[in-house]
């Protein structure tokens, strides 16, 4: 009972941690796509953009929460 509300941090934490992994990974094969390819459509342009803004955003909510990642 009384360490539900940091299990549930620690938790949120997680999942914040796991969105952050995904949205950079997605991002990082974006660039490598633009990097590579010779025309560049407009959705795909778009497309980059939104992650790059999804990235910032759940980085910057990972940076006011104060989450650490455990790096090894």
């Amino acid at each position: 009972m009384f360490g539900k509300k940091k299990d549930y941090k620690q938790q949120e934490d997680s999942r914040l941690l796991a969105d952050i992994n995904k949205v950079q990974a997605r991002l990082n094969n974006l660039h490598a796509i633009q990097d590579h390819a010779v025309d560049i459509s407009q959705e795909s342009l778009v497309d980059l953009k939104t992650q790059e803004a999804k990235y910032r955003f759940l980085y910057r909510q990972a940076r006011l929460q104060k989450v650490k990642a455990n790096i090894q």
